[in-house]
């Protein structure tokens, strides 16, 4: 009798050490909550998700919850999948960096990365869209299924303000590329100005170069010039029915539009960062931009900032002349207007419409925002039937949102933000009221399968010494 209470006790103590290690293992792979870190909209947390990527640049997120991650192994760009388990694995590899959009799509990937857009299944990865200029200042960006059925693809811009300059030498691609300009997506009329700069390419330290719109670098062009139209050209959006290589021209004159995103009504709305004061033709005070798009719109570059010309004194830099149109005879004087704009260019990242309930600010536009010269990174929310905006997440003291760049929701209703700079992925969700009074106690299935086991030795171990 004394040696079976010794055995219970012992078993007891068994399975009391089990229950500790296994929570306190689960304790330690919960994800890191830092609502209290943040500036955050009443009523939500946000955790880090996922951390430790290298240079990440693009995700999505499956109807299961799985997480896909652009980023980098050592100098190869591959495409991560995390499992909601903790587990991850590489499933494609050798993709053009950078890798801008990942959507997933029935039972494959789409990607778009450097100059092309490809389709990932398990075993094979086919390029689908090739041949993009993607080869200057801003690459093909977000691609998007509307509820068309047309897969939408984002193309930037090859320089800030349609010249080749210096400022495109600086970035890298002038020496390597010294043919790449701007493509523009129809027949153009050039106003015949050319822009004189100093001449990087040739050995001479005092040679000029005179460079015109839609030109390669260095070459002039005359008053009436009809430049003809590419396709694909630079700053638009097109679409294809997957399965297809016809692309067709949606909208144009979109200096780097970054996502796509539709209303269940199939309206329409891009993220736009705007012209900047750099180059041989500088543009003071551009912004970022949320607009509704519509099939055929232009919206105005190079000549037209956030839907005024240039021409307006806002736009002259201090130690540069007025800009100036560049072209002639643009398809109206009056383009569409932003909805909404965000001081500084380059800030915008790529946006997700929140459709759930159970998140809440339905109809809202969810945006990110990296920091700039004078404005801090942050998420905010843009409700576009009331046209307001509010700060939904931002930073305390410390700098913990460093470089927001895409926020996409789950099917579920759950947020999740990317930040390059700081390697992670947050994740938003609702608190739900019942969680403010009453913590929920997670059992796991294997914990209780345990459990079973031990108590069946148990009885099992019983039952023969009693015999």
């Amino acid at each position: 009798m004394k040696e079976n209470k010794i055995l219970i006790i012992l078993v007891s103590i068994l399975i009391i050490g089990f229950t500790f290690i296994h929570f306190f293992i689960r304790g330690g792979e919960e994800n890191i909550d830092i609502t209290d870190k943040v500036y955050i909209q009443e009523g939500y947390k946000i955790k880090k998700q996922i951390e430790g990527l290298n240079e990440p640049t693009a995700f999505a997120v499956d109807s299961t919850g799985n997480l896909y991650v652009a980023e980098k192994i050592g100098k190869d760009e591959v495409i991560s999948k995390y499992y909601k388990d903790g587990k991850n694995e590489v499933i494609a590899k050798g993709l053009n960096y950078p890798v801008t959009s990942i959507l997933t799509y029935k039972d494959y990937i789409l990607v778009s990365h450097k100059g092309k857009i490809s389709k990932i299944t398990k075993n094979d990865i086919e390029d689908i869209i090739t041949g993009l200029p993607s080869y200057g200042d801003y690459s093909n960006n977000g691609i998007q299924i509307g509820y068309d059925g047309y897969l939408y693809i984002c193309q930037g811009s090859a320089t800030n303000s349609g010249i080749v300059g210096l400022d495109n030498y600086e970035r890298g691609w002038l020496k390597e590329n010294p043919y790449v300009h701007d493509f523009y997506p129809v027949d153009v009329v050039l106003s015949g100005i050319n822009f004189k700069s100093n001449n990087p390419m040739t050995e001479g330290k005092n040679d000029k170069a005179q460079t015109g719109a839609f030109m390669p670098f260095n070459m002039q062009t005359g008053k009436d010039t009809i430049v003809k139209g590419k396709t694909p050209g630079n700053a638009s959006i097109y679409r294809v029915y997957i399965g297809s290589s016809n692309l067709e021209l949606f909208a144009y004159g979109i200096r780097n539009p970054i996502n796509i995103v539709f209303t269940h009504d199939n309206k329409a709305y891009v993220s736009v960062q705007g012209m900047e004061n750099r180059g041989s033709r500088p543009i003071e005070n551009g912004c970022d931009y949320v607009y509704e798009i519509k099939k055929g719109d232009w919206l105005g570059w190079p000549d037209y900032e956030g839907g005024e010309p240039v021409t307006l004194k806002k736009f002259k830099p201090k130690n540069a002349s007025q800009p100036q149109f560049i072209t002639q005879m643009h398809p109206t004087t009056t383009p569409p207007k932003p909805l909404i704009s965000f001081n500084e260019s380059g800030r915008i990242g790529s946006m997700d419409i929140s459709r759930q309930n159970v998140f809440g600010y339905v109809g809202n536009l969810f945006i990110p925002l990296k920091s700039g010269k004078n404005n801090e990174a942050k998420i905010v929310a843009y409700d576009i039937k009331q046209n307001t905006v509010v700060d939904f997440i931002k930073n305390k003291d410390s700098n913990v949102i460093k470089e927001p760049i895409q926020c996409t929701f789950s099917k579920d209703g759950i947020l999740y933000i990317l930040d390059k700079a700081s390697g992670c992925i947050y994740s938003v969700e609702r608190i739900e009221e019942k969680t403010q009074v009453v913590s929920k106690i997670y059992i796991p299935v294997e914990y209780l399968i345990g459990t079973v086991v031990i108590a069946l030795i148990v009885i099992i171990i019983l039952q023969i010494r009693k015999k």
